[in-house]
This record gives structure tokens, C-alpha cells and sequence, in this order.
């Protein structure tokens, strides 16, 4: 069984920070990745929508629900 100490030696190795540091900015870089990807496809069902576009043609090319268009609008 470990101890408190062995634990905290572990939380406390340069190797395990750098670990869950990478790790930390792996999940950072993807949300804000995702988030870009996001307003790209926001982006893009506006203008759609500027232009007149049928809404059914909007779902269907920019995979949003019908509530999230009528949002944009």
C-alpha cells in the first residue's frame, strides 16, 4: 500500500508535471479548436442565411439543428 508520501512524491516528480502539463495543453488546444470550428460553422449558416437559403439546405450542409439556425437569425 502506498503512503501519503509516496503519493506526493509522485504529484511532486518532474516527469509527472510535465505529463499532465502536456496533457492540460492537449485539452486546452482541442476546446479551442472545437471552438473555432464552432463559430466557423455559425459563421457560414449566417451568411447562408443573409443570402436566403432554405433552411432545411442549412441543417442538412452545416449539421445545426433548426433551433440553433432560427438562433442566428
Amino acid at each position: 500500500m502506498q503512503t501519503d508520501k509516496q503519493y506526493e512524491e509522485y504529484i511532486n516528480d518532474e516527469q509527472t508535471k510535465k505529463i499532465f502539463a502536456d496533457w492540460a495543453d492537449y485539452i486546452a488546444e482541442n476546446k479551442g479548436i472545437r471552438k473555432g470550428e464552432t463559430l466557423g460553422i455559425q459563421k457560414i449558416a449566417q451568411n447562408m442565411l443573409n443570402d436566403n437559403v432554405d433552411l432545411k439546405m442549412i441543417k442538412k450542409y452545416t449539421g445545426l439543428s433548426m433551433k440553433e439556425i432560427k438562433s442566428l437569425a
